[in-house]
């Protein structure tokens, strides 16, 4: 009997250690997972047009254009406006109950820190910063001109000195010098940029560092990311046309390969890992990303065809500014 009793117990035990083994390796790597996730303080696809719309929980914090361009935050419907601030505010992000964004009043720009009831409002970085500014994994990164010789800058040679500071204890840490005009951080670790003629991946700890994706370009310019592509805009493309055109073009990650989509002809675009969305002349037209068939989705009520018009991402529906400066949502 007492045999028996001693057999149960063991196994019992033995059970006991395996479970706890299998539990302990299961929270590690649900740890694991957890420090791999990137907490931003807006999407990268808002960031690309302008991050003049973030959003959390149940608000939408936003540029007013009816305000001209004051920070305001509304239900996340579009109801319901209140002004945080009288600054001119753009790249918007949301740090735990903190709104961060660019005061535009009078240039150059300044990072400005606000509760999230309009409340508390400081200068967060004394530095003068040019419209590169985001907020990843608790880090403010944005990027400063470099002080020198005018004679010495030319559209193809104008650095900036790229930083971080943390949000936690505003300690600042210079990342290198880069002469991108655009910088954006992707969920990969990488900051993707471009200069005039080149798209490129920099290191985030260290911008000097940066690795080519595609060269021989003219005005490029980074239109749209998601997970697999970058989309981007230039003159020099490759392009079954003798002549050289202003072109949409698509660059996978991996494998690394360059595709030219279409003629340039939209105002604005923005990416989800299944679309791409194109405002051209006043409508609203979606493609499947690995497709080449546009469809009309809707028409705008807008004032210009041109960059004044912005698409923005709040949950699931694309959002923008009508005429009116009213928010207008589009599920999609």
């Amino acid at each position: 009997m007492k045999k028996k009793i001693l057999i149960k117990f063991v196994r019992a035990t033995l059970m006991s250690l395996i479970l706890t083994t299998i539990l302990s390796s299961g929270a590690v790597k649900a740890a694991q997972v957890a420090t791999k996730t990137i907490i931003r303080g807006n999407s990268i696809g808002n960031q690309i047009n302008s991050g003049k719309v973030a959003y959390m929980g149940n608000y939408i914090y936003f540029s007013n254009p009816q305000d001209s361009g004051k920070l305001y935050k509304c239900n996340i419907d579009g109801t319901h406006k209140i002004k945080l601030s009288d600054d001119i505010a753009s790249n918007i992000s949301i740090y735990k109950d903190s709104i961060f964004y660019l005061k535009q009043n009078n240039g150059p720009y300044e990072i400005y820190k606000i509760n999230n009831n309009g409340t508390s409002k400081k200068l967060f970085v004394k530095d003068k910063v040019d419209d590169n500014f985001q907020i990843v994994n608790g880090y403010a990164y944005y990027a400063v001109f470099k002080p020198i010789n005018p004679a010495m800058r030319t559209p193809f040679y104008y650095p900036k000195d790229v930083y971080k500071v943390s949000l936690a204890t505003n300690k600042k840490t210079p990342l290198g010098t880069t002469c991108a005009y655009r910088i954006y951080i992707k969920d990969d670790g990488w900051a993707y940029c471009n200069d005039r003629y080149t798209l490129f991946k920099a290191n985030i700890n260290n911008f000097s560092k940066q690795t080519d994706i595609t060269y021989n370009l003219w005005n490029a310019n980074i239109e749209a990311i998601n997970d697999s592509n970058i989309f981007y805009t230039s003159l020099h493309v490759p392009y079954k046309s003798s002549k050289d055109i202003f072109g949409l073009c698509k660059a996978k990650f991996s494998p690394s390969s360059i595709y030219t989509l279409s003629e340039a002809t939209a105002s604005v675009y923005f990416a989800t890992n299944n679309n791409l969305y194109e405002v051209i002349d006043k409508n609203l037209y979606v493609t499947k990303i690995n497709s080449t068939d546009k469809k009309l989705l809707k028409k705008l009520d807008i004032i210009e065809k041109d960059r004044t018009i912005n698409l923005y991402m709040v949950n699931d529906k694309l959002c923008y500014f009508n005429s009116k400066g009213e928010i207008i949502l589009v599920k999609v």
